[in-house]
């Protein structure tokens, strides 16, 4: 066989190897810039695309809970998930205080119902005097705290005279306020 080593002989000049390492360099370098840019980047992305929505939300959320019924996101226009929670927290929202002006305005009307039917149920609603319903009971509650408190208990009837007369006269409010 044939034993002959090749060798190969290079010649290169400092030069050339000097430019090869500032292109090596420049390439690092280039390298670092876009990594740097993509950690400075991508976060800022992120936050602006999901995490500030979530913690608006969130937010909202809170605001909602401690009684902010006008508490709104605005990210219901959005054509992802994130849009798609704002949306139906938006519309629970809207729908908590429909039911919740509802049921107030029914609370209101249930008091004045309420407040008129007391006031037909102890007032005589010509003179505006207690009845006596009314009075029964309170004569009844005064000898239960009477007995209760272990004290004596005295009742006074006053008739007017001619009272029927004062009416004629007066007609029944003149008369009421005139006792």
């Amino acid at each position: 066989g044939d034993s002959s080593e090749n060798i190969l002989f290079v010649s290169v000049s400092i030069a050339a190897i000097d430019d090869a390492r500032r292109n090596m360099y420049k390439q690092a370098v280039y390298i670092i810039v876009v990594i740097m840019a993509f950690h400075i980047v991508f976060p800022v992305i992120l936050y602006r695309a999901i995490i500030y929505p979530i913690n608006t939300l969130s937010r909202s959320a809170k605001k909602f809970s401690a009684g902010d019924l006008t508490a709104r996101v605005a990210f219901d226009r959005r054509s992802d998930e994130i849009g798609s929670l704002a949306g139906s927290f938006n519309a629970m929202a809207e729908a908590i205080h429909r039911n919740i002006d509802s049921l107030s305005r029914e609370v209101r009307t249930a008091r004045t119902i309420s407040n008129a039917a007391e006031t037909i149920s102890t007032r005589d609603v010509v003179t505006g005097l207690v009845n006596t319903n009314y009075l029964t009971e309170r004569i009844d509650d005064e000898i239960i705290q009477s007995k209760v408190r272990g004290s004596a208990i005295a009742l006074l009837l006053i008739d007017i005279d001619n009272f029927d007369n004062k009416n004629q006269i007066y007609g029944n409010q003149t008369a009421a306020i005139l006792i």
